[in-house]
């Protein structure tokens, strides 16, 4: 995908994806069960997306599509190490934090069980989201400029994945300056390993600890 065509494509997919995960809400109400089948269901149709878009429905080897071969060297610490000044970053900004409670993520939040919370927000997003940001944006802002610079390939899914969560935190707009650097730093991750194996765990680590950070 290149150029506007392929910009157009990727925010015509998030957006669908966006309206097919509403359907259990508008079916069912606002509560718990909904809100969790909902969110499920926007993940689920995300990764599918991302994986049609990444060429992976078609390619002999699907796993080299989406980027998921472990890059060589001592990873996992490196993922561990930029997740824990990650959780750090958003820790501190959560100090000056007053108006993240009234966000409908903070909603959402509320009105699922609290397994649930952790599994979803550990577990189920960050996959789907690093094949679509870092995975679509990220080749494609290669594709358009080469693979030589880190700035588009690391600026572009950085800035269309804290868009995408400005719309989940209405009003918390200092909540966005740790989700921005969750985006450049993984970003940057999957520029230099070339693989989306560091950024997911570096995702899947972030959001387990500020789960359980929120929950303790």
């Amino acid at each position: 995908m290149r150029g506007v065509e392929g910009l157009v494509l990727v925010v015509v997919a998030f957006f669908g994806v966006h309206a097919v995960a509403q359907a259990p809400v508008a079916l069912w109400g606002f509560h718990g069960a909904s809100m969790l089948a909902s969110v499920i269901l926007q993940q689920l149709t995300l990764a599918l997306a991302a994986a049609a878009m990444l060429g992976a429905f078609t390619a002999a080897r699907p796993r080299v599509a989406l980027e998921l071969g472990a890059p060589e060297g001592d990873w996992f610490r490196r993922a561990l190490v930029a997740a824990s000044l990650l959780v750090a970053f958003a820790m501190l900004v959560a100090v000056g934090l007053k108006d993240a409670g009234d966000a409908p993520i903070a909603r959402a939040v509320d009105a699922m069980p609290t397994r649930y919370v952790i599994a979803f927000g550990a577990l189920c997003a960050p996959l789907p989201e690093e094949l679509f940001f870092r995975g679509v944006l990220g080749r494609m802002a290669e594709a358009r400029v080469g693979a030589a610079s880190p700035l588009a390939p690391v600026a572009l899914p950085a800035l269309f994945f804290t868009a995408m969560h400005a719309m989940q935190l209405q009003g918390a707009w200092l909540g966005l300056l740790p989700i921005a650097a969750v985006g450049f730093v993984n970003g940057w991750l999957r520029w230099r390993t070339r693989s989306l194996v560091v950024p997911w765990a570096v995702h899947t680590l972030y959001n387990a600890a500020l789960a359980l950070t929120a929950l303790a």
